[in-house]
């Protein structure tokens, strides 16, 4: 007996031998066709088309059909399209090619400004290459001469160069998707959709990206050079900062609901960004006053080729790290909280930073127990969790490292490295200790 006789006597409502009923329940889910071939499986009789029953050995010639099938993969395709429409992926992939095409409109100029001033390495920079720099993607190189080769790793993690990628993302939200964040569901939705796409698109660019040098440039210069954007790196960053930037931007208080992890992390995102405004300000007034401070943490020789903004907007992040007992290194300085290496007057600075810390994130534990009354040690919980993950980003953000063999490079006559910033390991643990201690502090504190 094959498997549609099992079925077909699995689902029969009469008994073929006695006539008797054999099933009373009503199944909708289940429907009788008869068979489009009309020679009988046991028999092999013909019969007329159409016929329930074989005419010469009273055998079924109908099927049952599942419909609950059918009905799962009609099912399965309206979900398909709720989520496609939900997700408003046109809008989306539009949002994300709009800010990829504005970034490649100014690296163009960046590009003509490099022809100018370093003609000597423009010929191997394109604009895209500038694209994937500006959102700090991961740069793998490698060189061969005639006497030997070398590598080089380098993250150049300047915060300040965010914002030409974050600028590009706010307009391009503005134009599409503006008007589709209803709630806060469909801002979540747009936002992990922009960070997909945008992650993917720069991911892909860098595959295409990659340089390597013409061998008549080995035969004329003796040099062969490839270089290429790290691919993981540029997934990821494309992730995080097309999701925090859609997100931050279309977050708005009347869509605020119940959902305490999303308002959570928002208030975990508002503290970080409070305390580093906070710290840059400080800074900015200190250096205009007296720089001096720059000087013994290694960083005063870079106000010749940077500007002041340039430099305290990177030393703010290392200095925000440092107020949430976080060490950090500055080309050869370690500084934590147990050993800065610094005069008294700097030592003042750094502490009078973590105080300014320990005020900010026990602010924000009173918030909470203002907001989360009833959840209290959850609520906690929560932030510091968020809190210690955009920490741990704004860590992988910033980070500056040049290492490998690169003397080959004709960077220098020696192996050399450099780090600048802090582990990312050790920011999410410290932080998130940091931030469940002080912010139940801060929550106990508050009685009203």
């Amino acid at each position: 007996m094959d498997n549609t006789d099992t079925n077909n006597s699995k689902y029969k409502n009469y008994c073929d031998k006695s006539g008797e009923t054999l099933n009373f329940n009503k199944n909708n889910n289940f429907k009788l066709e008869k068979l489009k071939d009309s020679i009988c499986k046991i028999c092999e009789g013909e019969n007329s088309t159409g016929n329930n029953y074989c005419k010469y050995c009273g055998a079924d010639m109908y099927e049952i059909n599942d419909k609950s099938q059918l009905e799962g993969i009609r099912e399965n395709k309206k979900n398909i399209n709720y989520i496609l429409e939900r997700f408003n992926i046109g809008k989306i992939l539009l949002t994300s090619s709009l800010s990829l095409g504005i970034l490649l409109v100014i690296a163009f100029f960046i590009k003509g400004f490099i022809s100018l001033e370093f003609s000597e390495i423009s010929y191997i920079i394109n604009p895209l290459h500038i694209v994937m720099a500006l959102n700090l993607g991961v740069l793998d190189g490698y060189s061969s001469t005639m006497v030997g080769s070398g590598s080089i790793e380098a993250h150049i993690g300047m915060l300040i160069l965010l914002i030409v990628p974050i600028i590009s993302i706010i307009i391009s939200n503005f134009i599409f998707l503006r008007k589709e964040n209803k709630d806060l569901n469909s801002v979540v939705r747009n936002s992990i959709g922009v960070g997909i796409s945008y992650g993917l698109m720069l991911a892909v660019i860098s595959i295409f990206a990659t340089v390597k040098s013409n061998p008549m440039d080995m035969i004329d210069y003796g040099l062969a050079i490839n270089f290429r954007y790290r691919f993981s790196s540029l997934l990821i960053n494309g992730f995080i900062i097309g999701f925090m930037t859609t997100y931050i931007f279309s977050f708005k208080k009347k869509y605020r609901n119940n959902n305490i992890y999303l308002n959570i992390f928002k208030s975990a995102i508002n503290t970080i960004a409070i305390g580093y405004v906070s710290v840059f300000l400080l800074l900015l007034v200190l250096s205009l006053s007296d720089a001096s401070f720059l000087n013994e943490i290694g960083l005063y020789g870079y106000l010749d080729k940077f500007n002041i903004g340039v430099v305290l907007s990177q030393l703010t992040t290392y200095i925000w790290e440092f107020s949430n007992f976080i060490p950090i290194s500055i080309n050869s300085n370690i500084i934590s909280i147990f050993n800065t290496g610094i005069f008294f007057n700097t030592k003042l600075i750094f502490y009078s930073m973590i105080t300014l810390s320990l005020l900010i994130v026990l602010i924000s534990g009173c918030n909470i127990k203002y907001k989360y009354k009833e959840n209290g040690k959850k609520a906690i919980l929560i932030f510091a969790i968020s809190y210690s993950i955009v920490m741990g980003i704004l860590a992988m953000f910033s980070y500056i490292t040049l290492g490998g063999n690169i003397s080959l490079f004709e960077m220098n006559n020696y192996n050399a490295s450099i780090f600048m910033g802090t582990s990312i390991p050790s920011t999410i643990l410290i932080s998130f200790i940091y931030s469940y201690v002080v912010s139940w502090i801060g929550y106990k504190l508050n009685t009203f």
